[in-house]
């Protein structure tokens, strides 16, 4: 037992200082168009979205207020909250399709949508996100 809880300490004290010292993980959007850069979170989504960069994703629009790319495999939701209320530059997952969706407009709270992150700059290019649009960490 004393072992278990010095294991699950030291994973603790090291996923701290990493996001302390690092701070959020910064990603770039680069299309025919624009170039915007995101700050994800911390979360488990954002983290397995990480793990498949570098990406190549064609965006298209949904409901007039966001745009959305399916990755090659469904991001890990889990311990992510039920809904969220997203804001003009958030990236987002919508859990039950496994999809990204980038909101250029702000909408209403959504049962199943799991927050990755905000766009910190370029937010005002994201609605012509398309194909060909390629996702990779910055350093």
């Amino acid at each position: 037992m004393k072992i278990l809880i010095a294991v699950c300490v030291t994973a603790l004290l090291t996923a701290v200082s990493s996001a302390w010292a690092g701070g959020p993980a910064r990603v770039k959007f680069t299309w025919d168009g624009g170039e915007a850069v995101a700050e994800l979170d911390g979360g488990a989504a954002a983290e397995s979205l990480l793990a498949m960069l570098p990406l190549t994703l064609d965006f298209e629009d949904f409901n007039g207020t966001e745009r959305i790319a399916y990755t090659p495999e469904k991001p890990d939701t889990s311990g992510a909250p039920e809904s969220y209320t997203p804001k003009a530059g958030d990236i987002t997952i919508y859990a039950p399709w496994g999809n990204i969706a980038v909101f250029y407009r702000p909408f209403r709270e959504s049962r199943g949508l799991v927050p990755l992150g905000r766009f910190v700059e370029g937010a005002d290019k994201i609605s012509t996100l398309g194909k060909g649009v390629r996702i990779e960490a910055m350093e």
